[in-house]
């Protein structure tokens, strides 16, 4: 469950360099925004804006294939827009050294804030969820600026919590399509907890 009150907003942001030893050489730059309104008493909407953008980075194998080889980034630092907490639709290998991307999810309760047991759980919410994104993702900066290169993405789902002797979990599941490209159809589900 989204554990952000009524109009808030919330704001990170992270800079790394990847020092010059061995064969990487860059900086990164991530930033990511997030929103809530009500809509009711009951219902509302989350919002988030995540853009990632090398500023810095060698071209260190030019001739290479596949363009995540020509650059001196680690393959686990590039960006990647699919995932679940990208655009849910799509699958992780779409990787860039420049993304952008944003998400609207509208929550509306079937229950809040009760005690319902089912398979011997103690469910305390439940809401269902529609959800709709787009974003781009590419290696030059002109990615954010060739709008025929944004994908959207649009699913349904649920974001429960439950509790279990001393632990509440949080379980979220999703079913999601990107409307561009692939007709594949991604389903996610993820779960969270703490005591």
């Amino acid at each position: 469950m989204r554990e952000i009150g009524p109009g808030q907003f919330g704001f990170t942001s992270a800079l790394t360099y990847g020092f010059p030893l061995g064969s990487f050489n860059y900086l990164r730059l991530e930033a990511q925004a997030l929103a809530r309104s009500d809509l009711t008493l009951r219902t509302f909407l989350i919002g988030t804006v995540h853009l990632g953008s090398f500023l810095y980075s060698q071209l260190t194998h030019r001739q290479a294939i596949d363009p995540q080889d020509r650059y001196s980034i680690p393959l686990a630092d590039f960006f990647n827009i699919g995932g679940a907490d990208n655009l849910k639709g799509l699958s992780n290998n779409l990787v860039g050294t420049q993304e952008l991307h944003a998400t609207l999810e509208l929550f509306t309760p079937w229950f809040i804030g009760q005690h319902r047991s089912f398979l011997h759980l103690d469910w305390q919410s439940w809401y269902w969820i529609l959800y709709t994104g787009a974003g781009t993702i590419g290696f030059t900066s002109q990615t954010y600026t060739k709008l025929g290169g944004y994908i959207p993405d649009v699913g349904f789902g649920t974001e429960s919590s439950l509790q279990l002797w001393r632990y509440r979990f949080f379980l979220s599941g999703i079913v999601a399509r990107p409307l561009k490209g692939t007709h594949h159809v991604e389903a996610r589900l993820s779960v969270r907890t703490y005591r």
